[in-house]
């Protein structure tokens, strides 16, 4: 019975867990609100091993939206009720919404605010967006990649007489840049996919745009511009200026980039390196623009742990003052 639902399940799926786990368990979430335990119950009843840490902001959950109004975008195909409708976000006169990054429009508070909220995230494919970022190598390896990675271009072999040291292989070479860089190589493998799609059919790492020949941007760093043909260029620049001429280059100084940029510097969760809400004097230092860029990323990793039931993962969740 789980409040005013009664059913049944398989007995093998049922785990029983000792008085004192769950005293200690008990203790480990005081520091949350109510309205977050039945969650992190639910989470502790199928992964035992995994800690939450309440993170608390000193600001309300609206403050911190506030923050957020007009830096967070969704794009053309969302339901109208997804845009914002706030000056600069829509024309009156005009009727039309405007574009901020080719097919980007800002989104409306309501939907910040439901991203920005972590009870609507604490379920077992969405909790990722909360975990904490770093390597550990006695938690991560190359089988864990190779889950992420299955059924997209990454799990291919690439050839390139110039890129040999790894054998083509895409999750040898994130590997090597986890270890390198210090940020979890599942986290690595599912920002590439979100940045490239599960096709990679991106001009910024095919290696072959004019002007741009031999270079690469797999986590499209400087990626930016008004249009897709400035966001190609600026990012393929850069990629010029770092030398990344090579896959194994690009994927190991971009990992780089994110390991001194966000994980080293304390946004070393999905959420805070998409919502810098710790250093709003540093707003501007968010990772993406998209508003769904934490919860899609968080969602791709938990394909690598949804089985490992005895994982020992480290969540570190925000707690806003006077949450509703």
């Amino acid at each position: 019975t789980y409040g005013s639902i009664t059913g049944y399940i398989r007995g093998d799926y049922v785990t029983l867990i000792s008085d004192q786990t769950d005293k200690t368990f008990e203790e480990q979430i005081a520091e949350f609100p109510e309205s977050y335990r039945p969650f992190l119950r639910q989470l502790h009843a199928v992964y035992p091993n995994w800690k939450f840490y309440a993170d608390n902001i000193p600001m309300t959950l609206d403050e911190a939206v506030q923050l957020e109004i007009t830096r967070k975008l969704v794009q053309n195909t969302s339901s109208k009720s997804w845009l914002s409708m706030g000056l600069g976000a829509y024309d009156w006169n005009t009727g039309k919404w405007v574009p901020q990054d080719t097919n980007w429009y800002v989104a409306s508070r309501e939907v910040i605010k439901y991203y920005m909220d972590p009870r609507n995230f604490l379920n077992a494919s969405y909790i990722y967006s909360y975990m904490q970022l770093n390597y550990d190598p006695s938690r991560q390896n190359e089988e864990g990649v190779k889950s992420i990675i299955k059924g997209t271009f990454l799990e291919k072999k690439y050839s390139d007489p110039k890129d040999t040291a790894y054998g083509g292989s895409y999750s040898k070479v994130i590997m090597a840049a986890a270890q390198s860089s210090g940020v979890n190589p599942y986290v690595l493998a599912a920002t590439i996919i979100q940045e490239q799609g599960v096709n990679g059919t991106s001009s910024l790492i095919s290696g072959n745009y004019k002007g741009y020949e031999g270079y690469y941007n797999f986590f499209n760093v400087n990626a930016s511009g008004s249009t897709t043909a400035q966001k190609i260029i600026n990012g393929l620049s850069y990629a010029k200026t770092k030398g990344w001429n090579t896959r194994s280059a690009a994927i190991i100084g971009g990992a780089a980039f994110c390991g001194n940029n966000y994980v080293s510097a304390g946004q070393n969760t999905y959420f805070y390196m998409n919502y810098n809400i710790k250093d709003p004097d540093r707003i501007w230092h968010e990772y993406a623009g998209a508003v769904h860029n934490a919860a899609s990323s968080g969602n791709l990793v938990s394909k690598t742990y949804k089985d490992l039931k005895n994982a020992e993962l480290d969540f570190l969740i925000p707690v806003y003052e006077d949450m509703p």
